[in-house]
Formats: C-alpha cells, structure tokens, sequence
C-alpha cells in the first residue's frame, strides 16, 4: 500500500510540474481554441506510464519486495 502511495505522489508531481514547465516555454495541452492537443497527451501519458514502471521497480528495489 505505501509503495502505491509512493510511486502515485511521485507520478503526479512530475505531471504537475512537467505541464507547468512545458506551460512555461509555451507548450500547452490545451491550444488557445480549445482543442486538445492530441500529439503531446499521448506522448505525455507514454511517458508517465514508463516513468511509473521505472520508478515502482526501483521502489520494489529499495524495499527488497519481490517482484509482482
């Protein structure tokens, strides 16, 4: 439970940040005619998923549980 708990608050914060950055430099998954970005949410939701795979393995790693 503390390993989802983990790798959840984890994932989001590099969500949270990583929109606002790329808000920052002008890249926004929502365009100024409202229509959603598709290109850039499926790359964004690829990346998060492999991120929270890397990131559950080195949790398993760390905590020395077995792997799932």
């Amino acid at each position: 439970m503390k390993k989802t708990i983990i790798v959840n608050s984890a994932m989001f914060a590099i969500g949270f940040f990583g929109i606002w950055a790329l808000k920052q430099v002008g890249i926004t998954p929502i365009g100024e005619d409202g229509e959603i970005n598709w290109l850039l949410m499926v790359s964004l939701l690829v990346s998060f998923f492999v991120l929270a795979s890397l990131l559950g393995k080195l949790v398993n790693k760390l905590t020395g549980e077995a792997r799932d």
